[in-house]
């Protein structure tokens, strides 16, 4: 061994593996140190998975059975065995840990009056007995409760997306914060030898979250899914304070309506979109063909995939126009600067007061790129931004975000741009609730071929019901014709 700095404690660790059970206590490893009275200590293995640290004296004369241990049989696996020796004032502690990797561990001590010395040498006392055993990535540690073998070992299986980002680029160096709970992310299988850059992504593509430079410093940011969801808007911008010209983007570039996620090395699932304006349905049945997408992401288990895959149909079919960009002339609105500079990648942006010609007069993006054009008099702001409703998720209990949607509902019969009524068919699964049973549950909104109406009441109990409203809430009123879809304005989408 390397001579180190004089300590009180040091630590050994090594993984192995037998095929069979030994029917004998084995040498198996032995170690000259500086311990007083036993500086040779014997490492053994035998039956049952039995484990034995022997004490044995310079002159080899005599021995003591310092630590034993071991129960239950631990072949046909590996395994790690960590022995921790340290002072305790004049006892020495002795402990090892024997870990089926991938497992529990168990532990097992003792203790002797003595002092702890440096761990000099280690030596092989392998004979035809230890056929067929494995030994490797011997470490010694100058100190005791050192863990960073744990999880190594089986590449860090199930670990959280957010954890093995911070942990990768603490591990290289780099500066990594996490917008958003790092525990709160999928769970990812082993870690592979790839790049930083690689592995960062492979993070952000396991959770569905976004991977980004730092503003302002060198370094990098990962914003998790979850803190995408239900968000309060950042940044309200009046159509009035958005420059020239404002212009939807209505096309097919994220449009993916089935989609398969594989794990990797294992299993996989596939979501299809069969209904609805995106769906894989042909044009002339009312939808879009099909939009295929494969994804393989590092998924700690196969029960994942289905649900990613949902979750990407979910994303790929939304009904909404990109904004590509929105220009802020934050010279002439001054008002807006303070939130403009608080605004990070995924955050919300909600459009107020927009011209019929958009759809709706009120809708909310996320923030994907934004672009400072500082200038001696001038300061433009453009944002780049996608529809933030897909990440409007359920939340059990709240008066909005946890009602469940209708399994499929139309009027069953015209109404004029003004009719303070709706007559309601109820085309599958059950009835609306009624004011009379649920009335703490009224108002709630529903849609209705672009415009938004409030609830204000529902009578009958069973279909066509009588829905009174109060039209227009969102600012588009007209005529609906009878059979026109009826449904939430804001149904429970289940995150993923």
């Amino acid at each position: 061994m390397p001579a180190y700095p004089a300590s009180t404690s040091w630590q050994l660790e090594f993984v192995y593996f037998r095929a069979t059970e030994p029917t004998l206590l084995m040498p198996i490893m032995e170690l000259t140190t500086g311990l007083s009275s036993w500086p040779r200590l014997r490492l053994s293995i035998g039956p049952s998975g039995g484990i034995q640290v022997l004490g044995v004296s310079a002159d080899g004369e005599s021995t003591s059975i310092l630590v034993p241990g071991g129960s239950g049989s631990v072949a046909g696996q590996w395994n790690r065995l960590r022995l921790s020796v340290s002072q305790d004032g004049t006892l020495v502690r002795l402990a090892f840990l024997l870990i089926p990797i991938g497992g529990a561990g168990q532990l097992w001590s003792g203790s002797y009056t003595g002092t702890v010395g440096p761990l000099r040498s280690l030596s092989g006392l392998y004979t035809s007995a230890l056929e067929g055993t494995a030994i490797g990535h011997i470490t010694v540690f100058s100190r005791t409760g050192v863990g960073v073998m744990d999880f190594a070992d089986h590449g860090y299986n199930r670990e959280s997306a957010g954890a093995r980002a911070l942990r990768i680029a603490a591990e290289e160096g780099v500066q990594l914060s996490v917008l958003g709970d790092a525990a709160d992310t999928s769970l990812m299988g082993p870690q592979r030898p790839q790049t930083l850059v690689e592995l960062l992504h492979e993070c952000a593509e396991a959770d569905g979250g976004i991977l980004m430079e730092m503003p302002g410093a060198l370094g990098l940011v990962y914003r998790t899914r979850a803190s995408l969801y239900n968000q309060s808007p950042t940044l309200t911008l009046p159509y009035g304070s958005i420059a020239p010209s404002l212009e939807p983007v209505e096309d097919d570039q994220a449009l993916r309506n089935d989609v398969t996620a594989s794990r990797r090395g294992g299993g996989s699932g596939r979501a299809v979109v069969e209904t609805g304006p995106l769906s894989v349905l042909p044009s002339e049945q009312g939808g879009v063909g099909i939009y295929d997408e494969s994804v393989e992401l590092n998924l700690a288990d196969d029960s994942q995939a289905q649900p990613m895959a949902s979750w990407l149909a979910h994303l790929g079919t939304v009904d909404e126009a990109r904004y590509p960009s929105i220009k802020i002339n934050l010279h002439k609105h001054p008002e807006l600067i303070a939130a403009v500079l608080r605004l990070r990648i995924g955050d919300l942006v909600r459009l107020t007061g927009l011209p019929l010609w958009v759809g709706e007069s009120t809708t909310d993006l996320h923030v994907m790129q934004i672009q400072h054009e500082p200038r001696p008099r001038t300061w433009t702001v453009i944002l780049v931004c996608t529809p933030a409703s897909p990440y409007r998720v359920g939340v059990v209990g709240d008066t909005v975000r946890g009602r469940v949607d209708t399994s499929g509902s139309e009027l069953s019969a015209d109404v004029t741009a003004s009719s303070p009524t709706l007559s309601v068919a109820v085309t599958a699964g059950r009835p609306w609730i009624t004011s009379s049973a649920f009335p703490a549950e009224f108002p709630f909104d529903v849609q209705l071929g672009g415009e938004v109406v409030t609830v204000t009441a529902i009578t009958g109990g069973s279909s066509p019901q009588t829905f009174t409203v109060i039209r227009a809430v969102n600012g588009v009123s007209k005529p609906h014709l009878a059979a026109s879809d009826l449904r939430l304005a804001q149904p429970t989408i289940v995150a993923l």
